[in-house]
């Protein structure tokens, strides 16, 4: 499996054929032969443009999760950066301050580490989402159980187990940091939503 990223929007040439002789002495896996089979299985539009930092000596992991309607994956976080592509459905992304955001298929994101969210799918059929999960311990766990946050409510606190497509949970700690949220902040006080939200936190405090 191989995910491909910095892609021109619509674009269909994933690879870039190349006519050349293989250097003497190169390694197999730089040769090739014969017919290439490629079936692309989700591909989503990300909106803003990131960094991604992927230490050294750590997993990468893929994974397809489906969500029944009204189906969640529960309060949940991950060690490292996960890049989500939505292929079916509809799903409603929910971080811990119960700020909300919807996605559609063809529409894609970036969860950055650190975050408690969970994601629900809101729409009238099945919720088809592709994860690739970056910097996950090597062997370890790459989903971090987490409780449901005050702004939840207490019908939200009784956390709602993970659903058997998410396996490999376990309680614990951030492992590695990332200066994604502190972009992904960035991005929002650039735009008009940002504004909109600082107006409405002046709106407040004056009463």
């Amino acid at each position: 499996m191989v995910t491909g990223v910095n892609l021109p929007v619509g674009s269909n040439e994933l690879l870039i054929p190349v006519a050349s002789t293989p250097c003497a002495g190169a390694p197999q896996e730089f040769m090739s032969a014969g017919t290439i089979t490629a079936t692309p299985i989700a591909r989503g539009t990300l909106a803003p443009a990131l960094s991604i930092s992927v230490a050294a000596e750590t997993d990468i992991l893929n994974q397809t999760i489906t969500l029944a309607p009204g189906g969640t994956t529960g309060w949940h976080g991950h060690p490292g950066t996960t890049m989500v592509v939505v292929s079916q459905g509809t799903g409603t992304f929910v971080m811990s301050d119960c700020m909300r955001h919807t996605y559609t298929a063809g529409m894609a994101f970036l969860d950055t580490p650190g975050t408690t969210h969970e994601f629900v799918n809101t729409g009238t059929d099945p919720l088809v989402i592709h994860a690739t999960y970056l910097n996950v311990p090597v062997a370890g766990v790459f989903r971090l159980d987490r409780d449901a946050p005050a702004c939840a409510g207490t019908a939200a606190a009784a956390a709602t187990p993970a659903p058997a497509a998410l396996p490999n949970t376990a309680t614990g700690s951030d492992l590695v940091s990332s200066l994604l949220p502190l972009a992904a902040v960035a991005v929002l006080l650039s735009s008009g939503a940002g504004v909109a939200l600082a107006w409405a936190g002046y709106r407040r405090q004056r009463g």
